[in-house]
């Protein structure tokens, strides 16, 4: 029973994921600025490396735990799991030339540029 709960579980996650590759798309070319006011980046922590070539590297790491029951009235068991992604933007001159998920990540809307930064990356 436990493993159709989590396999139900991961499906309807993976039905809310957006593409890796349309995310990092997304980034590529945009101002510095976006990350610094957008919504969803300023609520988690966040660490800056200076590389020796003057790039900025910024990492979010992006975590949670998790817990799935499954049981009757008498009898249930839970399993608990820690999920961990570090989402890595690197800076050139202003604007992000890469973004790249790391770990155990879940891709979705909201890691998205926001507002007019989401319009000049589709353009």
């Amino acid at each position: 029973m436990r493993p159709i709960l989590v396999l139900i579980i991961l499906a309807s996650l993976w039905g809310c994921a957006t593409s890796k590759q349309t995310i990092s798309e997304a980034w590529s070319r945009v101002p510095v600025e976006a990350l610094d006011i957008h919504s969803y980046w300023v609520t988690i922590p966040m660490k800056r490396v200076f590389r020796t070539d003057g790039r900025e590297m910024r990492f979010y790491i992006d975590s949670g735990s998790f817990t799935y029951c499954s049981g009757g009235r008498f009898s249930y068991s839970c399993l608990s799991e820690k999920v961990t992604c570090n989402h890595i933007f690197e800076q050139c001159r202003f604007q992000y030339e890469k973004y790249e998920p790391a770990g155990r990540c879940y891709r979705k809307e909201i890691h998205l540029p926001e507002g007019e930064f989401r319009k000049r990356a589709k353009e």
